[in-house]
């Protein structure tokens, strides 16, 4: 369900539990790892990737488990798979669809346009500390972003992106100059600079 609530900064830490049950731990896990996957939660920081990593490990669906559980996993619970350059991409896909949806004052001049045909668009985002600087050709159902070929499959939400050949299902929201995007377990947020 596509909700929008504004999380003012006097709340209690906890804003959602998801629970499952089961006839048995393994259906109740399988249950419960379903629901994370499917949770899409943008603009609020959460620890979904993480209790997916929980779930998923060996020890813990075989209950396992023991009050250092989480301090002797640490390292195989680490996030290991960094999104960060489909994120862009997605957030790229984001604005270019946004951008060709819009009326046009002048019809017939392409989203994007400028007076030197020949150079690409380009765009800046910071993500975390860094500054990633990024330009892209538009190719009808497809882009070029940084050398990158990026199809659209499905224009979102979710966005289905065929990103160098491996299809990418990214849930993308904005506000302001602010981007999340989710790719897989993780959650990535942006902000465009301007131009």
């Amino acid at each position: 369900v596509g909700t929008c609530v504004e999380v003012g900064i006097h709340y209690d830490p906890m804003l959602a539990k998801v629970i499952a049950s089961g006839p048995t731990r393994a259906i109740a896990n399988r249950r419960l790892q379903a629901a994370l996957e499917r949770l899409v939660c943008l603009g609020v920081r959460t620890n979904r990737a993480y209790l997916q990593r929980v779930l998923a490990h060996s020890e813990f669906a075989a209950g396992a488990l023991h009050t250092r559980f989480l301090d002797v996993h640490q390292e195989e619970l680490a996030a290991v798979e960094d999104v960060s350059a489909d994120a862009v991409a997605a957030a790229v896909v984001h604005d270019w669809a946004h951008t060709r949806l819009k009326d046009r004052p002048m019809p017939g001049l392409r989203a994007n346009w400028r007076n030197n045909r020949w150079r690409e668009p380009q765009r800046t985002y910071r993500l975390g500390q860094d500054t990633v600087e990024v330009s892209w050709k538009d190719q009808g159902d497809r882009l070029r972003i940084d050398g990158r070929d990026v199809r659209v499959v499905h224009p979102g939400p979710p966005y289905h992106l065929e990103i160098n050949g491996t299809t990418r299902r990214a849930y993308v929201a904005a506000s302001g100059a602010r981007i999340w995007v989710h790719l897989g377990q993780q959650d990535v947020e942006l902000e465009r600079q301007p131009d």
